[in-house]
């Protein structure tokens, strides 16, 4: 069985399409007071496997308990912005 390292496996996944860079992750207060940190991770994997088309922004929407939240990642894909449903 042959190791593969994580710099190996992440080219090959991008290789594939199957990684979406996210850049910086910023937060609302109120989603942070929301969303626990497990299904805030969960959503940060679907999320990152999405179909996204480059140089587009791009937006998955996710909920836990009912509690609906939205993360967007800008065109540049410099920065990913995690708020509630309903939040400006």
């Amino acid at each position: 069985m042959q190791a593969t390292t994580l710099v190996e496996r992440g080219r090959d996944e991008a290789m594939r399409g199957r990684v979406v860079r996210l850049g910086w992750l910023t937060a609302t207060p109120d989603f942070l007071a929301a969303v626990p940190r497990e299904a805030f991770s969960m959503a940060i994997r679907t999320h990152q496997h999405a179909d996204a088309v480059e140089g587009e922004p791009f937006q998955t929407r996710h909920s836990y308990e009912g509690t609906v939240f939205l993360m967007r990642t800008n065109a540049d894909r410099s920065r990913t912005e995690f708020r509630l449903d309903g939040e400006p």
